[in-house]
C-alpha cells in the first residue's frame, strides 16, 4: 500500500513539474507586446517588377528605422485585377519580405460599382485576401467576397475632402459587414478624421463592437512621383498614420485577430502604453457591480509635449487631462453606474494624436 501511495505521489510531482514547464515554456515563447505599423500603404511601381522590389524595399526599411514592425500594401486598380502579373507579384514580393521579426500584409483598397456610377460609397481596405476582388461589384457584393475570404475589411476616410471628390466617401451606414474605420488618415484633414471617429463612437452607443484603425494613406508610386522617395521622406509620411496592436505572436493570423479584437489604438506620434480598467485592456469587457469603483491605469509617452487626454464614457467627456508634458502616467478610480464604454483620446503638439479602442463595462445587478 505504502509503495502504491509514493507511486502516486511520484506521478502528481511529474505532472505538476511537466505543467509548470510548460506553461513557462508557453510565457517564454508568447509574450505578449506591442507593434506597430501603417495598415494604408501604396508603394507599387506597377509595371517595373524591379522598382516594386526596391519601392517596397524602401518603405520596410523607413518603417523599421522608425521602430514598426508591419506594414499592409493596399493597392488598387487600373494596373491591379483578377489578370494582371501585377496582383500576384505584389502578393509574391509581400511574402519574401515577411520574417519574424517584421509582417508585410498584401491586400486592396476597393472602390465598388456605385463609384463608376458616381454615387458615393467609400474606399475599402481589404486585408489578406488572396483572390482579387473586382471593383466593379456594389457594396453588398463586395462584403460578401470579403466575408467569404475572411478577409479583415476597414472603411478607409469616411469623410474625405467633398471638394475633392465625393466618391472616396462612405454613406451607408445601414450596412455592418466592415470590422473597423479608419480614425486616422495621414492625407486628409483633421475635422474629416474626428468625424470618422464620432461616428464610431455612434455604433459603440450602440453596443456595437466595430474597432478603429490608422494609416498614412502613404504613396510610393508613380502615380505620385516620378522617382522613389528617400528614406526621410518615406519616415515623414509614414508618421502621419499607424496603428499600434497587442499581440501574442508577430504573424499575420495575430496582426488579423487583433483588428477584429480591438486590441490596440490608431495614432501619429503618441504611444499609448497602458489604457487599462480593472486591468482590462481595450476591446476587452468587464463586469461590475453598480457603484463599484473601477480602476484606471493611463500610461502614456509622445515624441512632442501631450497637451490633453480625454477620457470617454459613451462618447461624452469624463475626465480631462492638460500634462504640458511627453509623458503622462495616472491611476485614479472611475464609479460603475450603468453598463458603458470608455475611450481615450489624447493630443500632442506638431500634430500628434491618439484615439484608443473601447474598453466594456457591464454591470451585473
Amino acid at each position: 500500500m505504502k509503495n502504491i501511495i509514493k507511486l502516486v505521489i511520484i506521478i502528481l510531482v511529474i505532472i505538476v513539474g511537466l505543467g509548470m514547464f510548460f506553461a513557462y515554456k508557453k510565457i517564454k515563447n508568447n509574450d505578449y507586446q506591442w507593434v506597430c505599423g501603417s495598415l494604408h500603404n501604396h508603394i507599387m511601381i506597377f509595371d517595373n517588377s524591379e522598382q516594386n522590389a526596391k519601392s517596397l524595399e524602401e518603405v520596410i526599411a523607413a518603417s523599421k528605422e522608425l521602430g514598426m514592425e508591419f506594414v499592409m500594401l493596399s493597392e488598387k486598380g487600373p494596373a491591379y485585377n483578377e489578370n494582371s502579373e501585377g496582383w500576384q507579384n505584389m502578393i509574391k514580393e509581400c511574402d519574401e519580405n515577411t520574417t519574424k521579426n517584421f509582417v508585410c500584409l498584401s491586400g486592396q483598397e476597393n472602390g465598388t460599382q456605385e463609384e463608376v456610377e458616381n454615387k458615393p460609397r467609400g474606399h475599402f481596405v481589404v486585408i489578406e485576401n488572396k483572390n482579387y476582388i473586382s471593383e466593379l461589384l456594389n457594396i453588398q457584393e463586395l462584403f460578401a467576397e470579403t466575408k467569404k475570404q475572411e478577409s479583415v475589411v476597414i472603411i478607409a476616410h469616411p469623410f474625405y475632402k467633398e471638394e475633392i471628390s465625393n466618391m472616396y466617401n462612405y454613406d451607408r451606414w445601414d450596412l455592418s459587414d466592415w470590422d473597423a474605420i479608419e480614425v486616422i488618415n495621414g492625407v486628409i484633414d483633421e475635422e474629416a478624421n474626428e468625424k470618422a471617429l464620432k461616428k464610431l463612437y455612434e455604433f459603440w452607443n450602440q453596443g456595437i463592437q466595430k474597432s478603429l484603425t490608422g494609416g498614412a494613406d502613404f504613396k510610393n508610386h508613380k502615380a505620385y512621383t516620378d522617382i522613389l522617395l528617400g528614406q526621410e521622406e518615406i519616415e515623414k509620411n509614414l508618421e502621419t498614420g499607424y496603428t499600434c496592436l497587442y499581440l501574442e505572436n508577430l504573424n499575420r493570423e495575430s496582426i488579423i485577430k487583433a483588428i477584429k479584437d480591438g486590441h490596440g489604438y490608431a495614432s501619429s506620434g503618441v504611444q499609448i502604453k497602458e489604457f487599462s480598467i480593472n486591468n482590462a485592456m481595450m476591446g476587452e469587457t468587464i463586469s461590475a457591480l453598480k457603484g463599484e469603483f473601477l480602476n484606471v491605469k493611463i500610461n502614456l509617452e509622445a515624441r512632442a509635449k501631450i497637451t490633453k487626454l480625454l477620457l470617454i464614457e459613451n462618447g461624452e467627456i469624463l475626465e480631462k487631462f492638460e500634462p504640458n508634458s511627453n509623458e503622462f502616467v495616472e491611476n485614479f478610480s472611475i464609479l460603475a453606474k450603468t453598463s458603458n464604454w470608455y475611450g481615450l483620446e489624447v493630443y500632442a503638439d506638431e500634430g500628434g494624436k491618439a484615439f484608443a479602442n473601447a474598453i466594456w463595462v457591464e454591470i451585473n445587478n
